[in-house]
C-alpha cells in the first residue's frame, strides 16, 4: 500500500491522476512499520520543503475536470496556455466533486477534482498549477502529522476563524472555467442556469451575498457567450431581464446582447517592504509605485486602516503629476468593492491640496486622498505620492498613519473591481462605477467659495482702481495652483497688470523642481529684482510690486516685493499683525485669537502674539498639528480659532481649511497692501505713492525687531550618515551644560581667523549664493560664538495629550555673530521626511536683532548669519558623518 500511495503522489504531482487514498484505521495497526515508511515517503516526496499552508480559501461544487494539467515537482515556472485556462463541468455519474481555490503562495486560481471518499476518509493534497506549491485539503488519518489542521480544510477554517468553505450545486450542462487573469467564469447551455444559481455561484466565489443577486443575471449573460467571445448562439439563454430578482429563472429562448459587468474580485497579495508613511502619506519614485501590487497594497491598507472604519465618501485628486491618471483609475477600482459609496474627483484629476480640504469640509465627506509629492519633481523617473486627510480636512495624524502602516504589514487580500468602466474625468458630471457614484467636480468651485468668505474682494478691487499701476506676478511652477491663480487673480479680481508664469499644470512640471524658494523659482526671483541670497538686485519701473510662487500641489508660497525677499517666518508674523485689520474672515469671528508655528520657524510671530496678548504655540513640523489646534473645541478643549499658522518650509494658512494654502497667503498679502494704502495708515508711510512689500517689512521690523533667519538644505545625503549626525548631536545633550560649568563661559567655537578658516568649507559661487566672509572682517575678533545648550524638541499636544518626541535638535549659542549683532542665537537640525530617496538635512538659523542694525531689506539675513551657519556645521560634524558641508539650497 505504501508503494501504491507514493506512486499516486508522484502521479498527482505530474498532473496525470488525482490523489485519493483510503487507508482505514484498522488496517494500519498490523502494518505500523509500513505505514511509518509511507508517512516518511509522503513527506519527502509530496512536500519538498516546508508544508504549505492550506489554500487561502476553497469553494466546493460537484464538478468534473475536463481540461488542464497539473504541474510537476520541479518547482514554479511560467504557466502554459493550458494551465492558464481550465474548465470543470458537471458529471453526476462520478462520485467526485470539484474545488476552486486560490494558491496562498502565488495567488493563482485553481480548479481541482477530488474523490469524495478520499476527502471524507483519506488524504487529499492539491498542487497549484502555476507555482507547484502543494496544499493539504484533507488528512482524516493524521498521516501528515499537522494536529492544528484537523480532518479537512473545512475544520481548519472553522477552528482558526479564517472563514468558511462555501458550497453550491450546479444543474446539468453548467461548467465553470478560469480565465487567464485567474477569475472564475460560469458557462451554461440552453435553459440550464437561473439567476438564483448564478447568485449562489457568485457567493461561492467569495463575493458578498448582498451583492450577488443584483449581479447574477449579468454573470449568466456573460457566461452564455460562446467560448470564442462571440455573442450567444441560438438556444443559449441569458437573464438580463431578471437582474433584480435572483429567484427568477432565465427564459430559455431569450437572446440579449450582454457586455461584461463590473464585479468585485479578491486578489491575494503579500506585504511589501517600504510602505511606512511619512508626515501624512507615502512618497516614492514612480517606478516603485508601478511595481507589482505596491500601489494596490497601500490603497487597500489605507482603506482598511481608515479612521472610524471604511469611509463611505471620499475626495480624490492631486497635482496632476506623472502617474496620477493611472493611480486615480486604480484607486477607484479598489474603493468600489470596499464599501465606498461616493467619490468626488477633480475635473481632469486635478485638485490642489487646500482645495481637497475645502471640498472635504464643505461636502462633509469622510476624508480625502491626495495624489502628490508636494514640492518634489515629477516625471517617469521622479516622485509620486499618496497622502490622506481625515474628515476634518486635515492631514492624517500619526495614529492614523501608524494604523495604516500596521495594515501594510499584514495585508493578504486586495478587493478590486474587474471589468470596471472607462473613467472619463474630462467634464463635470456623475457616473456609476459599479456600486459607487463618481462625481467629477469643478476643481475651483468649492475652494473659491471658501476664499470669498475670507477676503474682501470689493476692498481689493477698490485699491486696484485707485492704483492701476499696481502689478502682480504669480509663478505656479506648472503645478496645481495655476488654474486657481487664473480663476481668482485674472477672472474674479481682474488685476490689470498681471503676469502669470507657468500656470498650466504639467505631469513633469516642465522639467523643473516645483519648490518655491530662491533657487528653484529663479525666474521669478530675478523678475522681482532679488539675487540668490534674497538681497536687492536690479529694480526698475517694470519690476512687479508683488511676486508670489507656489509649489506642485499649491499649498506652499514664497512672497517677494520689488527688490525684497520675505522669509516664511516674517511672512507669518506680518500676516498675524495685520489680520484683524485686513482679513475679512478673521474680522468676522471677532479678531485673531491664536497663532502657531512649527518649531524650526523663527519666533517672529511669538513677539507679535505677546504684544497683542493672544495665544502662541510652537509645534513639530507637520500641518496635522495645526489641525488639532484648530479643532481644539471639538476635541474637548478651549476654542482657539480664528487661528493663523505657518511653518519654515514656505507654508502659511488659517483655519479656513485644514491645510497650508499658497493662494490664501497671496490674497492675504494683497489685502494687507490694499489696507496699508488706505487713509488709516497714511501717517505710517509718509511720502510713499504706493506702499509695497518693502515698506511693510521695514515698518514691521521697527515695531517688533527683526528675527534674522536663514535655512540651509543639504539634499540627497546618505540616510545612514544623516542619522548618525543627529544621533551624535543627541548624545551631546547634557554634555554642553557640564562643559559650561567646567569652563565658565561655555564652549568657544571660533574667533577671528578661526572662523575665517571655517569659511573655506563652502562654495563661493556668487550666482549660487556665496557664503564666504573676508578674513579682514574677523581679524579684530568681533565674532565669538559659544554653544550654550543642546535640546531635542518634544511636543505634547494640548488637544489630545499625544506626545511627539525627537522632532529636531536645537543648538543654542551666545556671543557676537556679526559686527553689531550679538546675543542668543540658535541652529536647528532636522531630517526631512519629504523626499523619496536618501535624506535631506535641514539647518535653520536664527538671531533676534532689536538694535536696528539689520532693519532694512538691504541687510541680507543669509549673509549676516554665515558665521552662525558655519559654526553650527562644524559643531554637528556634518562633514564627518554625512560627507557634506556645502548646502544645495540657501534661503
Amino acid at each position: 500500500d505504501a508503494e501504491e500511495n507514493l506512486a499516486r503522489v508522484e502521479a498527482f504531482g505530474q498532473g496525470t491522476v488525482p490523489l485519493h487514498t483510503k487507508i482505514p484505521f484498522p488496517r494500519m495497526l498490523p502494518r505500523a512499520l509500513v505505514a511509518s515508511l509511507a508517512l516518511w515517503g509522503l513527506r519527502c516526496l509530496a512536500f519538498r520543503g516546508p508544508l504549505r499552508p492550506p489554500p487561502s480559501y476553497a469553494r466546493m461544487a460537484p464538478l468534473r475536470m475536463e481540461s488542464g494539467t497539473g504541474k510537476g515537482l520541479s518547482g514554479p515556472s511560467e504557466p502554459s496556455e493550458e494551465q492558464k485556462s481550465q474548465t470543470l463541468s458537471l458529471d453526476p455519474s462520478l462520485d467526485r466533486f470539484g474545488m476552486v481555490y486560490t494558491c496562498g503562495q502565488c495567488g493563482n486560481r485553481n480548479l481541482a477534482s477530488v474523490s469524495k471518499v478520499a476527502y471524507t476518509e483519506g488524504l487529499v493534497i492539491v498542487t497549484c498549477q502555476h507555482c507547484g506549491a502543494r496544499h493539504l485539503v484533507a488528512d482524516n488519518e493524521g498521516l501528515m502529522d499537522v494536529p492544528e489542521f484537523g480532518r479537512n480544510i473545512e475544520e481548519y477554517l472553522q477552528n482558526t476563524g479564517a472563514g468558511d468553505v462555501l458550497k453550491t450545486t450546479l444543474p446539468d450542462g453548467v461548467s465553470v472555467s478560469t480565465a487567464e487573469d485567474g477569475t472564475i467564469e460560469l458557462r451554461t447551455g440552453k435553459g440550464a442556469a437561473t439567476a438564483e444559481t448564478a447568485a449562489e455561484t457568485i457567493v461561492a466565489q467569495g463575493e458578498d451575498e448582498s451583492d450577488a443577486a443584483p449581479r447574477a443575471s449579468a454573470v449568466v449573460a456573460e457566461a452564455a457567450k460562446d467560448k470564442d467571445g462571440s455573442e450567444p448562439s441560438e438556444g443559449i439563454s441569458t437573464a438580463a431581464e431578471t437582474a433584480q430578482e435572483a429567484e427568477t429563472e432565465v427564459e430559455a429562448e431569450a437572446e440579449v446582447e450582454a457586455q461584461p459587468s463590473p464585479r468585485a474580485v479578491a486578489v491575494p497579495t503579500v506585504p511589501i517592504e517600504g510602505q511606512k508613511p511619512g508626515t501624512s502619506g507615502l512618497r516614492k519614485k514612480v517606478r516603485v509605485w508601478q511595481e507589482g501590487n505596491f500601489l494596490p497594497n497601500f490603497v487597500q491598507a489605507m482603506l482598511d486602516g481608515w479612521e472610524e472604519g471604511t469611509p463611505e465618501s471620499l475626495v480624490l485628486g492631486g497635482d496632476g503629476r506623472y502617474f496620477s491618471e493611472t493611480a486615480i483609475t486604480e484607486i477607484l477600482r479598489i474603493c468600489a468593492p470596499n464599501g465606498v459609496r461616493e467619490v468626488y474627483v477633480g475635473q481632469g484629476g486635478l485638485l490642489s491640496t487646500p482645495a481637497v480640504s475645502a471640498i472635504i469640509r464643505k461636502r462633509k465627506t469622510d476624508g480625502g486622498i491626495v495624489l502628490t509629492a508636494s514640492h518634489n519633481p515629477g516625471g517617469p523617473d521622479e516622485d509620486f505620492g499618496i497622502k490622506f486627510n481625515n474628515k476634518n480636512g486635515a492631514p492624517a495624524p500619526e495614529a492614523s498613519t501608524d494604523r495604516v502602516y500596521e495594515k501594510t504589514k499584514t495585508i493578504q487580500t486586495i478587493r478590486i473591481m474587474k471589468d470596471a468602466p472607462e473613467v472619463d474625468l474630462s467634464a463635470p458630471g456623475t457616473f456609476d462605477f459599479g456600486p459607487m457614484k463618481v462625481h467629477v467636480v469643478d476643481p475651483a468651485e468649492d475652494y473659491v467659495d471658501v476664499l470669498k468668505e475670507q477676503f474682501d474682494y470689493a476692498a481689493i478691487r477698490d485699491f486696484l482702481g485707485e492704483h492701476p499701476e499696481f502689478s502682480l506676478c504669480v509663478d505656479a511652477m506648472h503645478g496645481a495652483a495655476g488654474p486657481y491663480a487664473v480663476k481668482i487673480f485674472q477672472d474674479i479680481l481682474q488685476i490689470r497688470n498681471l503676469e502669470l508664469l507657468r500656470c498650466n499644470p504639467l505631469p513633469d512640471f516642465g522639467g523643473s523642481h516645483p519648490d518655491p524658494n530662491l533657487k528653484y523659482a529663479a525666474t521669478l526671483v530675478e523678475r522681482m529684482g532679488v539675487d540668490a541670497l534674497g538681497k536687492p538686485a536690479e529694480v526698475n519701473s517694470d519690476t512687479p510690486d508683488l511676486g508670489a510662487a507656489s509649489d506642485g500641489d499649491g499649498d506652499r508660497n514664497m512672497i517677494l516685493g520689488k527688490g525684497c525677499f520675505v522669509t516664511p517666518s516674517d511672512s507669518l508674523a506680518v500676516i498675524a499683525d495685520w489680520a484683524d485689520a485686513a482679513i475679512q474672515g478673521i474680522q468676522a469671528q471677532g479678531g485673531l485669537r491664536t497663532v502657531a508655528r512649527s518649531m524650526p520657524t523663527s519666533a517672529a510671530v511669538d513677539v507679535v502674539a505677546q504684544k497683542k496678548g493672544i495665544k502662541c504655540f510652537a509645534t513639530p513640523t507637520g500641518w496635522k498639528f495645526f489641525g488639532n489646534l484648530m479643532d481644539s473645541d471639538l476635541l474637548g478643549g478651549e476654542k482657539l480659532t480664528p487661528l493663523i499658522c505657518g511653518e519654515e518650509s514656505f507654508g502659511t494658512g488659517s483655519d479656513h481649511v485644514r491645510e497650508k494654502d499658497g493662494v490664501w497667503a497671496v490674497l492675504a498679502w494683497l489685502s494687507i497692501i490694499a489696507k496699508a494704502n488706505g487713509p488709516v495708515y497714511a501717517d505710517e508711510f509718509p511720502g510713499a505713492s504706493l506702499v509695497g512689500v518693502k515698506e511693510i517689512m521695514e515698518r514691521h521690523w521697527k515695531r517688533y525687531g527683526r528675527h534674522l533667519y536663514s535655512r540651509w538644505d543639504f539634499e540627497g545625503v546618505s540616510s545612514e550618515g544623516a542619522t548618525a549626525m543627529i544621533d551624535y548631536l543627541r548624545s551631546r545633550i547634557g554634555q554642553i551644560e557640564e562643559e559650561e560649568e567646567d569652563q565658565g563661559d561655555g564652549k568657544e567655537l571660533g574667533t577671528g581667523d578661526a572662523l575665517s578658516e571655517l569659511m573655506s568649507m563652502v562654495y563661493e559661487d556668487q550666482e549660487q549664493g556665496s557664503v564666504g566672509i573676508d578674513s579682514a572682517e574677523q581679524e579684530d575678533g568681533q565674532t565669538t560664538l559659544r554653544v550654550t545648550g543642546v535640546e531635542d524638541f518634544s511636543y505634547t499636544d494640548p488637544t489630545d495629550g499625544s506626545v511627539s518626541a525627537n522632532q529636531g535638535i536645537i543648538l543654542t549659542f551666545d556671543g557676537t555673530v556679526s559686527p553689531g549683532l550679538s546675543g542668543r542665537s540658535r541652529a536647528v537640525f532636522r531630517l526631512s521626511g519629504t523626499g523619496s530617496e536618501g535624506a535631506t538635512i535641514r539647518m535653520y538659523l536664527e538671531l533676534y536683532d532689536e538694535s536696528g542694525v539689520s532693519h532694512t531689506v538691504e541687510s541680507s539675513a543669509a549673509e549676516l548669519l554665515r558665521p552662525l551657519a558655519l559654526a553650527a556645521v562644524a559643531e554637528s560634524k556634518m562633514k564627518e558623518f554625512a560627507g557634506v558641508d556645502e548646502p544645495t539650497v540657501m534661503t
